[in-house]
């Protein structure tokens, strides 16, 4: 199985910036679920991502988009769901 093909599950920190003045800042644990497309040093490229927040059970967005850059230094696990 190529990795295109490796459906991954993959649980990072998104970070929010609430106001640059205060510098109020929230990391919002991030699940995601797709395909891997590509990696790449500093990033992993996913294919038909669905993904929630954690806390919230919201989905972000609210319309799927075809697909998810995820920042490796985020990144906190990766689950293989093939």
């Amino acid at each position: 199985m190529s990795d295109k093909e490796k459906k991954v599950k993959i649980i990072w920190d998104d970070i929010k910036v609430f106001s640059s003045k205060n510098k109020n800042i929230e990391i919002s644990v991030m699940e995601t679920i797709g395909f891997v497309e590509a990696e790449y040093d500093d990033y992993i490229l996913v294919k038909d991502p669905i993904t929630i927040n954690t806390k919230t059970g919201k989905k972000h967005p609210e319309k799927n988009p075809t697909f998810y850059l995820i920042p490796k230094n985020l990144i906190e696990k990766i689950v293989d769901l093939t």
